[in-house]
Parts: structure tokens; sequence; C-alpha cells
């Protein structure tokens, strides 16, 4: 969750790769990703991101956008009343084989 706030603030991320991070962020488009451990990785992403800020702003915009796209309320909103329709329609379907 801290990862898509901070790329809804326009924030770029530096992190580690592991599970979780990497299906939320894309190395090299919304945040630079290094090998979990690799802590002297990480400063040197943080560090070129402040230098870079072509980088930056790409990373900033393109975070941003992903955010818009894939979590926003409205998107969520749709997604868990599709869950919600699916989840009545078996419950629906399991009744009536029930009655048979």
């Amino acid at each position: 969750m801290v990862l898509i706030e901070a790329m809804s603030m326009g924030v770029p991320i530096a992190g580690f790769n592991v599970p979780g991070a990497n299906e939320v962020v894309s190395h090299l488009r919304t945040a630079l990703l290094v090998q979990p451990g690799d802590t002297k990785g990480l400063a040197a992403s943080v560090l070129t991101m402040c230098k870079d800020k072509d980088l930056y702003q790409s990373m900033s915009n393109a975070g941003q956008k992903i955010v818009a796209e894939k979590f926003s309320a409205v998107k969520n909103a749709g997604e868990v009343e599709r869950i919600y329709k699916q989840a009545i329609k078996g419950i629906r379907k399991g009744i009536g084989q029930d009655a048979k």
C-alpha cells in the first residue's frame, strides 16, 4: 500500500526486488529495484534519482499514471462489484443445484 500511496503522490520508488513490490512497481519505469539486502545498490538508486531529474520526473509521471489506471477508487469499486456478482451467481447456482 505504501508503494501505491507514494506513486500517487509522484514519488518514484527505490526499493528491493521482492514479491509484492515487484507486483506493484516496474523496474526502470516507476522504480529502481535492487536485490534484497543490497543496501549499497539501494543507496545508489536513491542518489541516481536525486541526480537525474529527467529520470525522476519520468518515473514520477509513470507512477501516477499507473495508480490512476490500476488502483483508483473507481477501478477498485468496480472490481469489488464484479467479485460480489460472481459470488452471488455462484450462491444462486448452488442453491438451484441443492433444490433438485
